[in-house]
C-alpha cells in the first residue's frame, strides 16, 4: 500500500503539471487552484504512507495476524483513502472540462476536445 500512494502521488502530480502547462498561461484562479491541488495530493498522500508504515505497533504483526501487536483499523483508513481518492479522481476530471467550455470555439469542436479529455475516465 505504501508503494500504491507513492506511485499515485507521483502519477497525479504529473497530470495535474501538465493541466498547469497547457491550460494555464498567466498566475489566475486556475493556476492556485492547481498548485492546492499539487501540495494537497503531496501531503495526503505522504501521510497516508506514513500511516501504512506506522500502522502497527510492532511492524512483523501487518504480515501475521498471530503476532502480538496492535494495528490501527485498516477499513477506516482505506476507506478514506479511496473517498479522497475519488474526489481527486473527479476533479481531475472537471479541472479540463470547465476550461475547455470556456474557449471561444465551434461548439463541435468543444464536444470533440472535451472527448479526448474524458477518455482518461475508462
Amino acid at each position: 500500500m505504501v508503494l500504491y500512494g507513492i506511485i499515485i502521488a507521483h502519477l497525479k502530480i504529473a497530470i495535474i503539471l501538465q493541466y498547469l502547462r497547457v491550460f494555464v498561461a498567466t498566475r489566475n484562479a486556475l493556476y492556485w487552484i492547481l498548485h492546492l491541488l499539487i501540495w494537497l495530493h503531496f501531503a495526503f498522500y505522504a501521510s497516508f504512507a506514513l500511516l501504512e508504515i506506522i500502522m502497527c505497533t510492532r511492524r512483523s504483526k501487518q504480515c501475521g495476524p498471530n503476532i502480538q501487536g496492535h494495528c490501527f483499523d485498516c477499513l477506516t483508513l482505506n476507506s478514506w483513502a479511496a473517498g479522497v481518492n475519488a474526489a481527486s479522481d473527479l476533479s481531475l476530471v472537471v479541472i479540463p472540462q470547465i476550461v475547455i467550455w470556456k474557449l471561444r470555439m465551434k461548439i463541435k469542436k468543444k464536444w470533440g476536445l472535451s472527448a479526448v479529455f474524458l477518455i482518461g475516465i475508462l
